[in-house]
Order: C-alpha cells, then sequence, then structure tokens
C-alpha cells in the first residue's frame, strides 16, 4: 500500500488503479469513486493512450453502476466504445467487454432494444474463438437471460421469462464445459432460482437458489456486499413458502451487509436504505413480522416509519407550508421546488413509456431531449434545496422527521381512534398494515396493489369513518 501510494504520487496509471480497486473490492465505492473523479482531473489522465483510458473509464462505469447509478454507468460505457471506434488497434475484447457492460446498464434502465443490439454485438466477438464454449459465450448467455428477465417485467411476462430460463440453462452448460468451478456458475443459479420462482415452480427454483448458496460460501464471505440481492431474493423465495425462519435467516444478513456498505460509504443509512432499496427493508420487515415472535411487531413497526417518515418527507403538505409562518421568500421557493418535483415525476414516467418502443431509433432525439429536461431539472431542484435548507426551520424539520414507537404512538391517540400505517412492497405479492390504538396493535397482510392502498388512505383522510372501512370495495 505504501509503494502503491508513493507511485500514485508519480502519476503511475497502474498504480493509480489499483489503490482504487483496492477500495472497490473492500465495498468502499464512494470512497474509490472520489480518488477516480480527483484522477480523472489530473494531466496524468488526459497524457494518457486510449487503451489506458478505457481501463480507467470501465473502474467508473462499474462504480456508478454498484452505487445504483444506472444512466450515468450507460454514459461511460457510450464513451468507452466511442474511444473503441478512433483507435483502429483496440482489440476485440476489449470491445466485448464494452458493448457488454453497456448492454448491462440499458437492461437496468429499461432501454431493451438497445440493449438486445450491444449483446448480439459482444456474442460476435464472443465467438470469433476458435473454442464455441468460452467464458465471454457464457457470460452472454447469461446476460441475454438478464435483459429476458427484466422485459419480462413490462411486456410479455411468461414468453421472456421462459427465454431467460433457456439462456441461464445455456449458460450455465456453457459454463460447465469451459470453465468448471467459476463462481459465475452460482450467479446463474441464482438467477434461475427467481426465474423458476417468478413461474410459480418452487421446487426447481429452490434447488438451484440452494445450488447458488452453496457455490457462494465456497468462494468466499457470504457478508460480501456482492451477495446482497441474492440473499435478499433467497429471503423472498422463503416467505412466500411461509418458512419465515429461513426468510428472517437469511434477509438479516442482508439487512445487515447493506447497513455495514452504507456505513463504510458514509451515509445516512436509515434514509439510504429506504430510499435506494426497499426489497431489502421490505423483506426483513415482513420476515420479522412472520416470525411471530415477541416484539416482532414493535421491531417492524419502527422499520416501517421510518420508511413511511422519509416518504412522507418527500409529499410534505403543500398548503399546510404555505399557512405556516415562514417568510414569503421561503414559501415561494418551496412553491418551485414542489413544482419541480411533479414535473420530474411526470417526465420520469413520459421517459419510461418512450424506452419500452421497439423503434427507439425514430425516438432517440425525443429520448435524449428528455434526458437533458431530466438533468437540468435534477440540478434546479438541487439548488432550491440548498436555498430551503438551513433557511427554513420547518424544512429542515420535514427532512428530519423522527420515528415514533408503537408506545410513543399511543400517547397521541384517543380512546376512540386509531392509526393505520400501510407499509407497501413492489417485490411481494403483499402488502402490510399496522392498525394501533390505545389499548393494542396488530400488523395484517392485505392483497392490494398500491393504488388500491392510496385510494383507501385518501378516503380515510377525507373523513370516512374507520368502522365503515369494509364498505370501500378495495378493502377486504
Amino acid at each position: 500500500l505504501i509503494w502503491y501510494k508513493s507511485a500514485v504520487k508519480l502519476g503511475d496509471i497502474n498504480s493509480n488503479i489499483a489503490i482504487i480497486e483496492l477500495d472497490y473490492d473492500k465495498g468502499n465505492w464512494t470512497s474509490a469513486l472520489e480518488k477516480i473523479n480527483i484522477f480523472m482531473q489530473t494531466k496524468d489522465f488526459v497524457n494518457l493512450s486510449i487503451y489506458d483510458r478505457i481501463t480507467t473509464l470501465e473502474l467508473l462505469g462499474l462504480l456508478k453502476s454498484d452505487l445504483n447509478d444506472y444512466e450515468g454507468s450507460a454514459i461511460v460505457f457510450e464513451s468507452i466504445l466511442s474511444l473503441t471506434r478512433k483507435d483502429k488497434y483496440t482489440d476485440e475484447f476489449t470491445k466485448f467487454r464494452a458493448h457488454t457492460n453497456l448492454a448491462i446498464q440499458q437492461a437496468k434502465i429499461n432501454r431493451f432494444f438497445e440493449s438486445e443490439k450491444n449483446l448480439d454485438k459482444a456474442m460476435e466477438y464472443a465467438q470469433n474463438d476458435d473454442n464455441k464454449y468460452n467464458w465471454d459465450v457464457a457470460n452472454t448467455l447469461g446476460n441475454y437471460a438478464f435483459l429476458f428477465s427484466n422485459k419480462s417485467d413490462y411486456l410479455d411476462s411468461k414468453k421472456y421469462m421462459n427465454m431467460a430460463i433457456k439462456f441461464s440453462l445455456d449458460a450455465i452448460k456453457t459454463f460447465e464445459l469451459c470453465c468448471e468451478g467459476d463462481s459465475r456458475i452460482g450467479l446463474y443459479h441464482g438467477n434461475l432460482g427467481e426465474y423458476y420462482q417468478s413461474l410459480g415452480k418452487l421446487e426447481k427454483a429452490e434447488k438451484n437458489f440452494l445450488k447458488a448458496l452453496e457455490i457462494r460460501v465456497s468462494n468466499g464471505d457470504i457478508n460480501h456486499p456482492d451477495n446482497i440481492d441474492f440473499l435478499t431474493n433467497l429471503s423472498k423465495f422463503y416467505l412466500e413458502k411461509n418458512q419465515p425462519q429461513d426468510a428472517l435467516k437469511y434477509s438479516k444478513v442482508a439487512y445487515e451487509s447493506y447497513k455495514n456498505l452504507l456505513e463504510s460509504n458514509n451515509t445516512n443509512i436509515k434514509k439510504q436504505i429506504v430510499s435506494s432499496d426497499e426489497d431489502i427493508l421490505f423483506i426483513y420487515n415482513a420476515s420479522i413480522i412472520k416470525n411471530n415472535k415477541e416484539n416482532s411487531i414493535r421491531d417492524a413497526f419502527l422499520i416501517s416509519q421510518t420508511h413511511v417518515n422519509f416518504e412522507m418527507s418527500k409529499y410534505f403538505n403543500f398548503n399546510s407550508f404555505m399557512k405556516s409562518n415562514e417568510k414569503q421568500n421561503i414559501k415561494n421557493i418551496f412553491k418551485k421546488y414542489w413544482k419541480k418535483n411533479d414535473e420530474l415525476s411526470k417526465l420520469e414516467k413520459s421517459i419510461n413509456t418512450l424506452l419500452l418502443k421497439e423503434n427507439l431509433n425514430s425516438l432517440d432525439k425525443k429520448l435524449q431531449n428528455n434526458n437533458q429536461t431530466r438533468e437540468i431539472i435534477k440540478s434546479d431542484l438541487l439548488t432550491l434545496k440548498e436555498k430551503l435548507q438551513g433557511n427554513s426551520k420547518l424544512f429542515d424539520q420535514i427532512y428530519n422527521v423522527k420515528p415514533l414507537s408503537i408506545s410513543e404512538t399511543r400517547n397521541y391517540l384517543g380512546e376512540n381512534e386509531a392509526l393505520i400505517s400501510f407499509d407497501t412492497s413492489n417485490s411481494l405479492t403483499h402488502s402490510q398494515a399496522y392498525i394501533i390504538t390505545k389499548k393494542g396493535e396488530k400488523t395484517y397482510e392485505i392483497n392490494l396493489t398500491e393504488d388500491e392502498i392510496k385510494n383507501i388512505v385518501t378516503k380515510l383522510r377525507l373523513g370516512t369513518d374507520l368502522k365503515n372501512l369494509e364498505k370501500l370495495p378495495e378493502f377486504n
């Protein structure tokens, strides 16, 4: 490490990348991202060969992806492809990686048509090898599976999920022929578990999940951040199988790993968990409740309230702010802030609609304009938020709401009052409802969509009496 740091001062590219990779491998992604951004602003980076520039940008793209900035990551890999076209000496493996990485990011942001085109190009490079059963071919087959599974969420679900299963099985078979013992076999067994589960084939799903677990454990520490998604999916599977103890066992490891990851990256743990990875939070919460042990509802309710309060802070009642004692200039800033949030929400829906269209080429200009507009709005929002923070006590309070425990909630309730808190999930087939009264508390699984729950909440806020809830068409 001392040698690397000394060499970095001398501008050695390999040492710069090596020291950044040390952080990357440990899961210190924010630290690695800061270092790579600093390095890219130096003359050393500007004077690099195209090959070394590509090496640096590849790491930047992967870091952005790990930190959930898939749009940013796609832009980086697009720039890498542009560099490979400028350099006639770029080798085919570098081009293969560029098309592969770009395809993966595009699949994550629903740019399915472009993603498939880049995977087709990657497969061309992969099959240039004399040996058709090689690592690149196996990996590309697995990436096709990932693309089709994402596509199944939006388009013909069963058709694309079966395609995902076929490509996953082909990937595993190819890996076993070319690269026996490769750790990526575990990744594709885990993916297969998910795909079979989505089609209700639970026996096949469990077989693949357990095979993936065995491979991941044999290849290193199960607490590593790379295993968070897998453990979350495994927990989800056991929740649906009504095996709450197994679900809690794995969801707790995923939740703690994610907390440790956020701690190492110096972020606000509670806010980051509720805002960036609803799956981990909700599934851990659902596992606690399902175990039905003493205090389980209380633990789960506190987690739920953290989630609810954070969401509430984003959608704070506009009228309440405008009627407060805040100065008029602050209210005017808040009004702009509110309108910009609404504008961003509508624009993002429009972008998602465009991304699902197959003939993206004809829409490319419109999509590009929308993306540029989105970046401008985000920048405006950040500027407005900075003006509000520190100048408005009420605004600061909104964004730092403390969750109430069940006992604290009871102190605010009258004898004939109840608090209902809904916790919705994009992942499981059910949501959760907490009902707290002066004397007790209960939690329920409810098979309602998020929109149906919003409809109930709206009617409650408009004054619907609790005893008339069962008359609402959505309430079971």
